[in-house]
């Protein structure tokens, strides 16, 4: 996957994770800790790389000036989308959410009736942000088999493997659920539910070196 399309998920994808062919991981209240829907280092322009990919391939996120409208760019198009974007700073590490303009959560099940809020972790170092991705695989293993609170759904996927072959891949729908201070608990007792290496990079940018494409608003 390019590193725009990591970019368009984190940033576009994020508020709307149950698209088709992507495993989600929901909790069902953010963990307990400090709160804010805009931290006055956020806004601005950040251009976005997933580590270990082709140079040159990147994607850029203009956060507005009170963190309610992003602004995807790549070397396709320029996207433009009110979201909410909450920070939560806990105990066991710093969390990022991002939803529609409503804080509206994500629901599993025929019925809609379990829903949940997406979270990735991150880690900001002045003008750089690293965003870890859940662990899709071990938060359902935990939650099937390890007494972890939850619901956990698999569906098989195929994907090309090569032009000639398809392989099957499940697709992971997992829910934790508790409150908000349970769900602290378990993300310490779990640090392995989001992956060691980075997902995605975010890097400040001073100067705007984006592509100039139309704006289409979404």
């Amino acid at each position: 996957m390019r590193p725009s399309s990591v970019l368009l998920l984190a940033v576009l994808g994020l508020g709307s994770t149950l698209l088709s062919g992507c495993s989600t991981t929901l909790v069902q209240y953010l963990p307990q800790g400090e709160v804010t829907t805009c931290d006055a280092g956020w806004p601005g322009l950040w251009k976005g790389s997933a580590p270990g990919s082709e140079a040159g391939e990147s994607g850029w996120m203009e956060i507005s000036a009170n963190c309610q409208q992003l602004t995807f760019t790549d070397s396709e198009k320029t996207s433009v989308e009110k979201k909410r974007l909450t920070l939560v700073t806990a105990e066991t590490g710093q969390y990022l959410s991002i939803t529609d303009a409503e804080g509206k959560p994500e629901c599993l099940g025929e019925n809609n009736t379990d829903c949940g809020l997406p979270v990735v972790r991150y880690e900001r170092d002045g003008d750089v942000i690293t965003l870890y991705s859940p662990n899709h695989e071990r938060v359902s293993r935990a939650i099937a088999n390890d007494g972890v609170a939850g619901l956990t759904l698999t569906d098989p996927i195929k994907t090309a493997a090569t032009a000639a072959t398809q392989v099957a891949k499940p697709k992971y729908r997992n829910l934790i659920t508790g409150t908000p201070e349970q769900i602290a608990q378990i993300l310490a007792d779990h640090p392995e539910f989001f992956d060691a290496e980075p997902w995605l990079v975010m890097t400040r940018e001073t100067t705007d070196t984006r592509p100039k494409h139309p704006e289409v608003s979404k």
